[in-house]
């Protein structure tokens, strides 16, 4: 039997790993930033738990993983995998080595580089034999590196616990963690753990902090922010800045009180900061670094990122206006072209040439010629000619006039000569002077492709030509030209005691990979975390860096400093997690940024009291319902939450009731189990104080179904923040029955339905809107463009004959605003609720050391060139009342009914 059970090992082992070498492709390719739902307990019964993923091709053959409500190993949910067969006699493929599936996290590994990772979990398997079995597994994946460990091959039917332990390699990128079954054994497993194993002896819990440390602490986190996101060197974008600036850190608190980080910095980055001055050259290419709005984590720790020449498009095409010539019957020797043109560049990247295709009489391409660019402003006139031999079998001939990157051009007096039997005659193009007009629009003989005008480009006559006559002109889309620095240019820093240092801002192909990169020693075994004083410095200056230089509203740098000092200070005691995220909290308020939030991947701060909060329409207080199994009687008005007194919260005037519900909630969140103090007053005056135990995902809310139901008879309901776009048109065929009275989208919250969704609503033309996204070229938002795209909601009317509601309140923002703000200017359905938050951004995630995140707006959006800056005001106002709401009675809802029945 050992022998027999040492050969399935070995069996299984092979077939694993085959599995992962030939299966590693898409299904695989979105990763987690970090870990999520190890306990299983966010999930609806019968699906998938949250955060993990079993591949479409494991379920066409009969498996299914889903969470499982029927004897849990804990808490509500487990994971349940396990084949519709019960055994090879049952299934479809009578080839048992096709019965193996996994179900699995993927998270990204740069914060386990170096450190020991134990991977435990818990399991009760049943129909268990030598073919049924299980196996837990923890993969460690990189460009050129892969290392995995398993567990034995597992048949009890006990509960289990099994545990694996391996040291993250330092070029690895990715950490997959799940479990695989082989046949058709049924598993249920529980309790996941994902936990680093480092040396906390090493951990500096508190530190003492002086004026020297303050000042040393900001020359560094504005050094390192503009070295780190804006010095265009290929070696920089290799160096882990983490652990880099943890050593800065370490220094200013370890080195003697004269110390001066600026000193080792200069030092350190000597060869950028003086490798302007040594080398002047001018090069065919300058590079600069250019950030988007858009955070991605597979591109950057913190956001979007690349370094780009200057002189290259950003377009993917360019502006081409073309003329088609057939030159078949002529026995043509050669071609002589010439245009005279005026360029006017918007930024480095604006070009202007001819160019020329010569085509078979069946399209097959026998040559191209490029002209030389007009890459300069233009003054006057400037001609351009060229000639070329003309290949055998020509048969046609394009012309094409290109506007390449951001600018505009002048053309006019095309020309095109042939040679033939040693003579040359002119063979002018239709309308080679652009004169023959029958409209502005539409240019007789020349036509601009569609690519050119999906990539912003267009093109008219105007009358600036040659001797005042017409010509052509083609322009680029002004509004995304991205702005980037002169060349060889420096950002000027100002550090303390008025110390100045010039950071350049471009470099030239001989200088972007000719910088040594800085060595600095880390701790072996050790992690940045949050029990680690200096580790928390760190993240404070990575959250200093983003507020300066990408933040989304600008924070002056005396206002940015001072609360900086005042973060640093409360950090360098001794404090929890909970007071650290504090701490973050009211650092980041600076910005004014309504959909900031922070937290910590491996701290569940997403529990709370099974209570509801009610925010009074008139005074904006905080009172409770739902919590008289607590011993609060309802419209108990809240006077503290732990040490933080209600009457201090912000109230902002974007929408006060939000922002204080907001408030409340991030106060009473925490870990599970864990209790906090909540002080109230009674309806008959008296004070108390209650301990509420953090045991839900969200505060109380009133009851209303999930995802879409018929509440009554053809009245169908559709909770936008549980529906997304995909599920939405799946049950489009039961919306468009003809029984159908009428349908009411939630929109009380987010949103996954799309804007574009609502083309399907309505054959009105909608009114689209204009999106701008950020982008950064220079440090401090000294040099920001915006990238700007117009929404293309497209009019496919499905529901456009059935009544339509929208339900807002103030707990409507973000794409949920927008969609109702375009609803009501389109009059694509009736608004019913309260007025809404008035937030019409997107929401981004940022990525901070030590598996910190956070959530901040990235765009701008405009309707009839004006941002919007005004709550949605629905057509039908109604406010839900503290009464109803501790009924659980939906006013809003029952007034949606009421319209629809009648």
């Amino acid at each position: 039997m050992k022998h027999s059970n040492k050969l399935f090992k070995y069996i299984s082992l092979i077939l694993f790993i085959l599995y992962l070498l030939f299966n590693s492709n898409a299904v695989f390719s979105q990763k987690l930033i970090h870990k999520i739902n190890l306990d299983f307990e966010i999930s609806e019964p019968g699906k998938l738990a949250y955060g993990w993923r079993m591949p479409e091709k494991f379920q066409k053959i009969g498996y299914k993983a889903y969470s499982n409500q029927v004897n849990p190993i804990s808490g509500k949910f487990s994971l349940q995998l396990e084949s519709i067969y019960k055994s090879i006699n049952d299934a479809e493929i009578k080839d048992s080595s096709k019965y193996i599936a996994i179900c699995y996290q993927e998270i990204d590994a740069k914060n386990y580089q170096g450190i020991d990772l134990v991977f435990e979990s818990k399991s009760i398997l049943s129909n268990t034999s030598e073919f049924n079995y299980a196996i837990f597994y923890l993969e460690q994946i990189g460009s050129d590196t892969s290392a995995i460990v398993m567990s034995d091959t597992l048949r009890h039917n006990d509960i289990q616990q099994i545990t694996l332990k391996t040291k993250v390699l330092p070029d690895v990128s990715t950490i997959r963690y799940g479990f695989l079954i082989n046949g058709f054994v049924k598993a249920k497993i529980d309790n996941v753990e994902l936990n680093m194993d480092y040396d906390q002896s090493k951990n500096v819990s508190s530190v003492p902090i002086d004026v020297k440390h303050t000042s040393n602490l900001i020359s560094l986190a504005k050094f390192i922010g503009n070295v780190r996101y804006f010095a265009p060197i290929s070696e920089y974008s290799k160096l882990n800045w983490d652990k880099l600036t943890y050593s800065y850190v370490k220094d200013i608190f370890e080195k003697n009180v004269n110390f001066n980080i600026l000193d080792k910095l200069k030092t350190d980055f000597s060869d950028y900061l003086t490798s302007i001055e040594k080398n002047k050259i001018d090069a065919d290419s300058i590079y600069c670094y250019e950030y988007s709005g858009l955070p991605s984590n597979e591109n950057s720790d913190l956001i979007f990122g690349k370094i780009v020449n200057i002189y290259e498009p950003t377009t993917k095409y360019p502006g081409t206006v073309i003329q088609v010539i057939n030159i078949e019957k002529i026995q043509s020797e050669s071609l002589s072209f010439s245009a005279k043109a005026k360029l006017k560049k918007y930024t480095f990247n604006g070009k202007f040439n001819v160019w020329i295709r010569i085509d078979s009489k069946e399209g097959q391409s026998l040559m191209e010629y490029k002209s030389p660019q007009l890459s300069t402003n233009s003054a006057d006139w400037e001609t351009i000619k060229f000639s070329v031999n003309t290949p055998k079998d020509a048969a046609n001939v394009r012309v094409g006039l290109v506007l390449s990157g951001d600018g505009e051009v002048l053309i006019d007096d095309v020309e095109m000569a042939i040679k033939y039997k040693g003579k040359s005659q002119k063979n002018n193009l239709r309308n080679s002077n652009f004169d023959e007009i029958n409209n502005s629009k539409a240019i007789i003989g020349w036509s601009m492709p569609q690519y050119s005008i999906i990539n912003g480009y267009s093109n008219s006559l105007v009358s600036e030509g040659v001797d005042n006559s017409n010509c052509l002109k083609i322009i680029s889309n002004k509004e995304n030209a991205v702005v980037f620095p002169d060349k060889y240019t420096f950002y000027k820093e100002t550090f303390n005691d008025g110390i100045t240092l010039n950071f350049p801002q471009t470099l030239n192909k001989l200088q972007i990979n000719s910088a040594s990169k800085p060595t600095f020693p880390f701790p072996d075994n050790f992690a940045i975390n949050e029990n680690d004083a200096y580790s928390r410095f760190v993240i404070l200056i990575d959250l200093y860096n983003y507020i300066r230089n990408f933040g989304y509203n600008k924070v002056p740098d005396e206002e940015l400093n001072e609360a900086f000092i005042q973060a640093i200070g409360a950090t360098s005691k001794e404090i929890s997690i909970d007071n650290f995220l504090d701490i973050i909290h009211n650092f980041y308020a600076i910005t004014g940024d309504l959909n900031a939030k922070f937290w910590n991947s491996d701290y569940d701060n997403s529990f709370l009291p099974q209570i509801g909060i009610f925010i009074d329409e008139t005074q904006n207080t905080p009172l409770v319902y739902s919590a008289t199994q607590l011993g609060i009687p309802d419209s108990s008005a809240i006077l503290k939450v732990e040490d933080t007194e209600m009457s201090k919260l912000n109230k902002l005037d974007n929408n006060p009731k939000f922002e204080i519900f907001k408030s409340i909630a991030r106060l009473l969140s925490g870990r599970q189990k864990t209790t906090v103090n909540l002080t109230y007053k009674t309806p008959n005056g008296e004070i108390k104080v209650a301990m509420l135990e953090r045991n839900s995902y969200q505060l109380k809310n009133l009851t209303m179904p999930d995802f879409a139901t018929e509440l009554d008879t053809g009245i169908i309901y559709i909770n936008s923040s549980m529906i997304n776009d995909v599920e939405l048109k799946s049950i489009l065929p039961q919306l468009i029955a003809p029984d159908i009275k009428g349908i009411i989208f939630d929109f009380r919250g987010l949103s996954k339905i799309s804007d574009y969704f609502l083309g399907v609503l309505t054959d009105k033309t909608t009114l689209n809107y204009i999106t701008e996204i950020p982008i950064y070229t220079a440090p401090n938002k000294s040099l920001v463009s915006n990238y700007s795209f117009e929404s293309e909601i497209k009019n496919f009317p499905k529901l456009n004959n059935t009544k339509l509601i929208f339900l807002v309140n103030q707990l409507t923002r973000s794409n949920a605003n927008l969609i109702a703000y375009i609803a009501k200017e389109n009059k694509i359905a009736t608004i019913i609720g309260e007025r809404t938050q008035n937030n019409y951004v997107d929401v981004g995630e940022l990525y901070l050391p030590a598996f910190f995140y956070g959530t901040q707006s990235y765009f701008r959006v405009k309707f009839n060139g004006k941002y919007i800056s005004q709550p949605v005001v629905p057509d039908i106002e109604v406010i839900q009342t503290f009464k109803a709401t501790a009924q659980d009675i939906d006013l809003q809802l029952d007034k949606a009914i009421e319209i629809l029945k009648n």
